[in-house]
């Protein structure tokens, strides 16, 4: 009788479970990882990216792995929904830490919501032939509007410089137009106001804005792009992180004052 029991209570238990259906919680679809890169906070610094929560949850029911199905928590449509304050990774279809237009210029992003500035796009990013800073991450750039260029330049791919009488919208130093890029969030491809991804990253133009020191005097001291170099400033050479350039044009001004490229900005 006790083993008829048994047999029929590891029956029904059995069947029960050929057809239970277990949603994965938030933990296991989020993961407990933080952010890629060296990101301070969701703003992140001149070599971080701030972050998006990863999505490496493994499902299975006791203890084998087993079908669980990610249903997308977000879509870029009704972000403000749900994902309140932060926008909806169209990649993932997964809340990011990225608060709504909180992102500057050359700042990164994984939705064109994330920008500060409407006229700004999340774009896809390079440095030296290679997506940068990974497959998921662009930065806001700003819509490059240009006159007098024409209109066969607009149709080949990659960028071109702007001369420093050519009217545009673009920044000083960010007057090389990367040319067809796609965004992030699928707007249609436009040109973009940008710098010279052969040469230098929005990560390594941030470090030599907020003069970075560097005071061992070598460049793994700096982001990727950038350089430690004998620059001048107030009170002052110091070694700072700062990068490749080819015209003045290629570098920002700091604290007001016009900077000059003599191989390097600051040089």
């Amino acid at each position: 009788m006790v083993n008829w029991v048994i047999a029929l209570l590891v029956s029904t238990l059995s069947v029960g479970c050929a057809f239970e259906v277990q949603p994965a919680g938030d933990h296991e679809l989020e993961g407990f990882g933080g952010a890629a890169g060296d990101g301070k906070g969701a703003m992140g610094g001149s070599n971080g990216m701030g972050g998006t929560a990863g999505a490496d949850g493994v499902g299975g029911i006791g203890g084998t792995a087993g079908l669980v199905v990610e249903l997308p928590t977000c879509t870029p449509a009704t972000e403000r929904t749900d994902c309140p304050g932060t926008s909806c990774d169209p990649a993932t279809m997964r809340c990011s830490s990225f608060k709504l237009a909180s992102r500057p210029a050359c700042w990164t992003c994984v939705s064109d919501t994330d920008c500060e500035s409407p006229d700004h796009r999340c774009v896809e990013m390079h440095f030296q032939d290679k997506r940068f800073p990974d497959e998921k991450h662009g930065f806001c750039m700003q819509v490059a509007r240009v006159e007098g260029v024409p209109l066969e330049v607009e149709r080949d791919d990659g960028f071109y410089e702007l001369d420093d009488v050519t009217e545009s919208n673009c920044a000083p130093h960010l007057r090389t137009v990367l040319v067809k890029r796609r965004s992030l969030s699928g707007a249609p491809t436009r040109s973009y106001c940008g710098l010279q991804e052969d040469m230098t990253t929005c990560f390594a133009l941030r470090a030599f804005e907020n003069r970075e020191p560097c005071p061992e005097g070598t460049d793994e001291e700096c982001p990727d792009g950038g350089i430690c170099r004998t620059v001048d400033q107030k009170g002052g050479a110091l070694n700072c992180c700062t990068y490749l350039c080819a015209a003045d044009r290629h570098c920002p001004s700091v604290d007001g004052s016009k900077t000059q490229c003599g191989g390097y900005c600051g040089g």
